[in-house]
């Protein structure tokens, strides 16, 4: 996570460990809102539940997964965060 701080800086918004569960929520509303580009999030602090829809259509992301689950249920549910598609 620090590498890609120290190449896109502030358009970054960070969901991990390494930041409060307040500053995680901001950062995540910051990304979806379009003020940040960038989002890292580790499996551990999105756990399910995670996310990151474009339920409007507006915000076309690409997701990169640098590390996968061991178990086939956890990499569904990582790959899944940004796969939904509005019809």
């Amino acid at each position: 996570a620090d590498e890609i701080v120290n190449a896109f800086g502030n358009d970054v918004a960070m969901y991990t460990g390494a930041v409060s569960a307040a500053a995680a929520t901001k950062n995540k509303s910051d990304f979806m809102a379009g003020k940040k580009h960038i989002l890292v999030a580790t499996m551990a602090k999105g756990g399910t539940g995670l996310s990151l829809h474009d339920t409007v259509g507006d915000r076309p992301t690409t997701q990169l997964n640098i590390n996968l689950p061991w178990k086939a249920t956890g990499v569904d549910q990582v790959a899944a965060r940004g796969w939904w598609v509005r019809l």
